[in-house]
């Protein structure tokens, strides 16, 4: 090598211009797919803590009413999931909620009635480039109430 070669592989090791852009570019991609997965997890952990509240909202609406002897058919319990889920505070997407309410099969306490609440939900995906497939919560409640 010529000294006028050692020279410009020298001058080039101490050059710092630009140094922080090729961080940029090297570390960015890294911190962006980080912040979308926190977001992501945000996501699942609203929409299961939403499905939790509205179920029990609704184990608790069914026990005043069967106090005041209103009587709550399965398909009122499930008009009244979902509106529950896609009003406040829960404000779930009403494309993506899904409710159910059917007896138990064998009633164990006499004099009760047992209902299975099944809500389901597909939390939207932030990530979807990922190719993660959907991410599909279901929630399940039994509520008893006293039948006279």
């Amino acid at each position: 090598m010529t000294c006028q070669s050692i020279r410009l592989v020298a001058r080039l090791s101490r050059d710092q211009r630009g140094a922080a852009a090729i961080e940029f570019v090297i570390l960015a991609p890294i911190l962006i797919m980080m912040l979308l997965g926190v977001m992501q997890i945000g996501l699942y952990m609203q929409a299961q803590n939403a499905l939790s509240g509205v179920a029990g909202d609704m184990s608790r609406y069914m026990s005043v009413e069967y106090q005041k002897d209103n009587e709550i058919t399965n398909t009122q319990l499930e008009a009244l999931a979902y509106t529950r889920a896609v009003s406040a505070p829960y404000l779930l997407d009403g494309a993506r909620v899904g409710t159910t309410a059917t007896n138990s099969a064998t009633q164990a306490i006499t004099n009760v009635r047992e209902i299975e609440l099944t809500m389901t939900y597909q939390v939207p995906s932030v990530i979807a480039f990922a190719n993660m497939g959907p991410m599909n919560l279901t929630y399940k409640k039994s509520i008893y109430v006293t039948v006279t």
